[in-house]
């Protein structure tokens, strides 16, 4: 038997965050993949019965990666985290029963996290940093210094921490109103706002 090559890296798969549908019935989960002629994470949400009687079918085709998927509370809707357009990951909203036909609802510079549906499913709530600036020069060397004024100022994955806050924002389903920022919530951990 032979054992693992460099290239089967491609050939591995991963499912992550799943979500249960509001009446029980179907999980929505996130598989995740490197792209071989990018050599690029990718991911996407697919779903699947509870009860295993068919397939399970892919829900956003996004170019590179989705993820977050959270049920709205009557089901038919799914809100998702994107990143299409750019580098910077999006809130979209799909409807369960027409999947592949995604509607943007954010245009931020800096990614969305966490999305939480209102009761009432008229609104989702997000967090979301605050853009820096001088993080759009293209040559760090021009870039004026930062001053640092605490010990934890640069987080793995997340960069400068100093200027980028984390504030609650809410957005309309239908409308594509965006209120916010609402609360300042300073680094709240993801987990907490994703509840």
């Amino acid at each position: 038997m032979a054992g693992m090559r460099p290239h089967d890296v491609f050939r591995l798969t991963s499912a992550a965050d799943p979500r249960v549908s509001p009446d029980g019935a179907t999980v929505a989960y996130v598989v995740a993949w490197v792209d071989e002629e990018s050599r690029e994470p990718r991911s996407a949400i697919w779903a699947v019965p509870v009860d295993g009687s068919t397939e399970p079918r892919r829900l956003t085709f996004g170019p590179k990666r989705d993820a977050t998927p959270r049920w709205s509370p009557d089901g038919r809707w799914l809100a998702f985290t994107s990143v299409r357009d750019g580098d910077v990951a999006q809130l979209y909203v799909s409807p369960v029963d027409a999947p592949g036909e995604a509607r943007r609802l954010t245009d931020l510079q800096e990614d969305v996290h966490a999305p939480v549906w209102a009761p009432d499913g008229s609104r989702i709530a997000f967090t979301a940093r605050d853009h820096d600036p001088d993080d759009d020069v293209d040559e760090p060397a021009r870039r004026p210094p930062r001053r640092i004024d605490r010990l934890q100022y640069r987080l793995d994955k997340e960069g400068w921490t100093a200027r980028r806050t984390y504030h609650v924002w809410t957005v309309g389903l239908r409308d594509g109103d965006r209120l916010g920022p609402h609360d300042d919530v300073g680094h709240l951990p993801r987990a907490v706002v994703g509840r």
